[in-house]
């Protein structure tokens, strides 16, 4: 299996222009993926990475790592939810720098199987992590309507959101809604067609965010991300969509007014963004927004 799959990094230059990473250094990839940031940060100096992941099938990718850097390159199974709490061992003098890169991965969007794509027929899954929690079925089957208008308005800040509820509670009535294709068409149905983007795209994220529990792992990964870093530690973030967005700036300005115990600078005022060669080679990356944060010190 090729380390870096088909997944295409995003900002990848910018990201590591700020992390600029040192020999000697100790870096952390809450988002492992296919590993492409961890190489080339691991390319980049003689440093170490520390990666994280909850998707188990992205452990050939950090085994492939593993055999070429050796005891440069430690991969950990888990969310970055818990990165304090699992990289303690490791990184007791803290981190150099840390990067985020958020959403769904290529491969996983690319894989039917595991439900993330209304474009692909799969089963309904969408969990980044295949061995535990609900699953989009549990959610799309098992809610009440209320609750699934609920979920699709906060998430996914569709203003069809109740009309999409009813929809599939109607259906649910002659038999339980069993994979990514019927759901898409449920929807598409229900939405008459109508948009610039395809209909299922907001209520397949807000499902996706929910399963995963997403916006409540992003806030607690990143505070644990700036507490772990050292004093002119960067923290680089590239997101997706505008619900991340507002995560990351909220956090972001915790952190330039010092609540959580330390001083911050913003290394960029306005969010960076791909340049049209960067879109046109990689599609998905126009959405894009890179922002980053410096610690200065400790109060």
């Amino acid at each position: 299996m090729n380390s870096t799959a088909s997944h295409i990094p995003v900002l990848l230059q910018e990201v590591l222009s700020f992390l600029s990473p040192i020999d000697s250094g100790n870096y952390i990839d809450c988002t492992f993926g296919a590993g492409s940031y961890s190489k080339a940060i691991l390319d980049s100096a003689k440093c170490s990475v520390y990666a994280l992941d909850c998707d188990h099938e992205v452990a050939l990718y950090a085994e492939a790592l593993k055999a070429q850097y050796k005891e440069r390159f430690t991969f950990i199974l888990e969310n970055f939810a818990v990165l304090d709490k699992v990289l303690h061992p490791f990184l007791k003098d803290g981190a150099n720098g840390v990067v985020f890169d958020l959403g769904v991965s290529s491969m996983q969007i690319d894989n039917g199987y595991r439900g993330f794509s209304f474009l692909k027929d799969g089963p309904l899954d969408m969990r980044m992590n295949s061995e535990i929690g609900i699953t989009a079925y549990d959610v799309i089957n098992r809610k009440s309507e209320a609750e699934l208008s609920d979920i699709i308005y906060m998430y996914g800040e569709d203003k069809s959101a109740r009309h999409i509820a009813k929809h599939i509670a109607k259906k649910r009535l002659s038999g339980p809604i069993n994979n990514t294709k019927e759901l898409a068409e449920l929807i598409t149905k229900a939405a008459h067609g109508r948009g610039k983007i395809n209909p299922a795209t907001k209520t397949f994220q807000a499902i996706r965010i929910y399963v995963n529990n997403e916006l409540q792992a992003l806030h607690k990964g990143l505070v644990a991300a700036a507490a772990v870093l050292k004093p002119e530690g960067i923290l680089a973030v590239v997101s997706f969509h505008g619900l991340e967005c507002r995560v990351v700036k909220s956090v972001f300005r915790e952190l330039l007014n010092n609540v959580h115990g330390n001083e911050f600078v913003i290394m960029n005022k306005k969010a960076i963004t791909p340049m049209p060669d960067e879109i046109k080679r990689n599609h998905r990356s126009r959405s894009a927004k890179l922002r980053v944060i410096k610690k200065l010190g400790i109060r």
